[in-house]
């Protein structure tokens, strides 16, 4: 105890001596300050929490759901998320792509299919084929489908713009488009859905432009393009059922066609003797013109327009049971004279319209007469009127 109280006197000394300058030299060493990182500085990958991972799963859970109701907009809808999240995962990619494909498919097999569908189940084959594994065979089956619904697309669209031609040339340009790309959709995909509805309004389309073709030609040249009409028509008709609705317009086409190749004989009268020589050519020729138009109307949406006319003779005498139609190219009605020389066609819409001679009894034509750009705009107070007369 005495030596403890001698050492501490001496240390109280030592200070003592040493004065201030002594403590101020006396340091304490700082505690050392953690550095935040700056927002240059790499940070750790945040790892996926037990939520995010609930979250994926009742999204896949529900996507599986979907897709055995059916619901494939819903099946993306649940799964497009994750993907984004892990664009890596194989199976996940597969199952979405999948449900693109089916989602294409099911707009392709709809009855009241458009353009827009079309161009809807295009761009869904196009994402499909973002996500697929190229190394699955579903990569494939979406290629094709892709190709194939953008030639279905292309000839929808001619379709569509033949349908709104305002000239025979128009016509012509679209209806010869839509069938090569026809051409090129059988090739690529022959069992395209509902292929026969496209297939058979296109099939009819190019009849009627060579039906029209053959009013401006005659001999073996117009006979040619009849029967060029009539095989296409032919075609369209067998891809329905006989008492199908579908198969009407081709049904219609195919008579129009028979009464033209094949003209119903004159009536036998008894033979007299001529009070002269018979002409080279007993054959009778007809010109016409239109009495009442109206061109450069507005479409009224309607289809309640008609078209009348008359047959005379060169002496201004009528002619009965004349046979001709009136069509616009996508449509055709056939009309008959009465025992006053008079027809009439009725229930037409807004179209330029063409108007046909192609029959008259006794001696019959020596070619057939028409009458083109005849505009209606559908509503029921137009009734527009030509004459055909003999020269």
């Amino acid at each position: 105890m005495k030596s403890r109280v001698i050492i501490g006197g001496l240390i109280a000394l030592l200070l003592a001596g040493c004065g201030s300058a002594a403590i101020s030299a006396v340091s304490v060493t700082p505690v050392p300050t953690v550095t935040p990182l700056s927002a240059s500085q790499p940070t750790a990958t945040p790892q996926p929490t037990s939520a995010d991972g609930e979250q994926r799963e009742q999204r896949i859970a529900a996507a599986k759901a979907a897709m055995d109701s059916t619901d494939y907009l819903l099946v993306i809808d649940q799964l497009w998320p994750v993907y984004q999240a892990d664009p890596n995962d194989q199976g996940l990619a597969l199952m979405l792509a999948q449900a693109y494909h089916a989602q294409g498919t099911k707009l392709l097999a709809d009855k009241k299919r458009n353009a827009d569908m079309l161009r809807s189940a295009f761009d869904t084959f196009n994402a499909g084929l973002e996500v697929v594994p190229v190394s699955d065979t579903l990569h494939t089956t979406l290629e094709t489908d892709q190709q194939a619904t953008k030639a279905a697309l292309e000839a929808q669209l001619a379709l569509d713009s033949y349908a709104e031609a305002a000239d025979f040339a128009a016509q012509q340009q679209q209806a010869e488009a839509a069938y090569a790309v026809l051409q090129r959709l059988i090739e690529l995909q022959p069992d395209f859905p509902q292929l026969n509805t496209l297939q058979g309004p296109i099939l009819v389309n190019l009849s009627q432009v060579r039906q029209l073709a053959a009013s401006d030609t005659s001999g073996d040249e117009r006979k040619q393009l009849l029967l060029e009409a009539k095989d296409l028509c032919a075609q369209a008709s067998a891809l329905w059922p006989v008492d199908a609705e579908e198969a009407a317009p081709a049904h219609d086409c195919l008579e129009r066609i028979a009464a033209r190749l094949n003209p119903p004989k004159p009536t036998a009268v008894p033979a007299q003797k001529p009070a002269a020589p018979p002409p080279a050519d007993p054959r009778l020729s007809f010109a016409g013109y239109i009495q009442t138009g109206y061109p450069g109307g507005a479409n009224s949406g309607q289809f309640s327009a008609c078209i009348n006319g008359r047959v005379l003779h060169a002496d201004g005498s009528p002619v009965a049971a004349a046979s001709g139609n009136v069509n616009n190219g996508a449509s055709a009605l056939n009309w008959t004279t009465n025992s006053d020389g008079y027809f009439s066609a009725c229930g037409l819409g807004y179209s330029n319209w063409g108007v046909v001679l192609y029959f008259v009894p006794g001696p019959g034509l020596r070619s057939e007469a028409v009458v083109n750009g005849v505009w209606l705009d559908g509503s029921p107070g137009q009734q527009a009127f030509v004459v055909f007369q003999a020269r």
